[in-house]
């Protein structure tokens, strides 16, 4: 089973992965209902708004057993070798199982910007693509796409991603 896959299959809506201290670190989560109508977003809620009558929250050993139990142990060791490889901080997978739709938020770096003390801003890329996509190519494509927009912006001398060469 997919990494989204197994987030539907559990009803939750969020796969956030990250770089800390101790290695790469997962939660997932319920962060909205599942047939909110994100139509009515910034008209009558806000991000820090999304109704959720059932949140729910899953640290690390928790996520991980959930996803070995949905079997997308595979996959989650797939990402997160690619993450070590191409040194990225993060990548957060969002689904929406009403819609069908899975978007995903990939960050490089955010270390150019932590640099020039301007509070760890960072460039990315985002990847939307449907239940019919290949999971693992678009989180690949999506890895690529925010490396390639850290040392873009490196290369411009703008205050985000990677440190600059010298």
């Amino acid at each position: 089973m997919t990494l989204s896959g197994a987030l539907r299959s559990a009803g939750l809506t969020t796969l956030r992965l990250c770089t800390s201290a101790a290695g790469l670190e997962l939660t997932l989560r319920r962060d909205w209902d599942p047939h909110t109508d994100f139509s009515r977003y910034s008209r009558e809620f806000q991000l820090d708004q999304v109704p959720c009558r059932q949140p729910r929250a899953l640290g690390d050993a928790e996520a991980r057993a959930l996803l070995a139990d949905q079997g997308a142990t595979a996959d989650l060791d797939r990402l997160e070798g690619w993450m070590r490889a191409g040194r990225h901080e993060m990548l957060v997978l969002f689904v929406h199982a009403g819609l069908g739709i899975e978007l995903c938020h990939f960050i490089h770096s955010s270390r150019q910007g932590r640099n020039n003390g301007l509070h760890a801003l960072r460039a990315g890329g985002i990847r939307r693509h449907g239940s019919g996509a290949v999971e693992h190519r678009v989180l690949r494509d999506g890895l690529n796409l925010a490396r390639a927009m850290s040392f873009k912006c490196a290369a411009a001398a703008m205050p985000f991603g990677v440190a600059r060469p010298r």
